[in-house]
């Protein structure tokens, strides 16, 4: 498993034969509530499994790093997107001391065998990226 920094701001040409890159919705429990976002997977050219890479958008209101996960995906990681407690849509209250826990469900959802299995992921690299502003 390697990245390919060369694709960090380019598509790889079309190819009919390949699965193309895609997206999921997605919807982990934490605290009891629902924390919403989406899931970036790379196209089938990748080695697999992919690391994967975890953001967290920072203080509600704030605008998400779309940027840097389309570029991490190009790369080859699997990102995975969510919205904290009581921040755009997710359930509970946003609050500092949720934050720890949030990221944990995350982690802890994104090494399930299974989850890792569905989407390719390589449970002993994925890394959290937390933009706290």
């Amino acid at each position: 498993m390697r990245f390919t920094a060369g694709n960090a701001f380019k598509d790889l040409p079309y190819d009919e034969n390949e699965q193309m890159a895609d997206s999921f919705p997605l919807n982990i429990i934490s605290g009891g509530s629902h924390l919403f976002g989406y899931l970036l997977k790379p196209d089938s050219r990748y080695e697999k499994p992919s690391p994967a890479v975890i953001m967290f958008h920072g203080f509600p209101g704030y605008t998400t790093n779309n940027d840097l996960e389309y570029a991490l995906m190009r790369m080859g990681a699997v990102v995975i997107h969510v919205n904290h407690r009581g921040a755009w849509g997710s359930g509970g209250n946003y609050l500092f001391s949720n934050l720890t826990e949030d990221a944990s469900a995350v982690a802890k959802w994104a090494h399930n065998p299974v989850v890792s299995e569905k989407y390719g992921i390589n449970d002993r690299t994925t890394l959290q990226i937390s933009s706290f502003i």
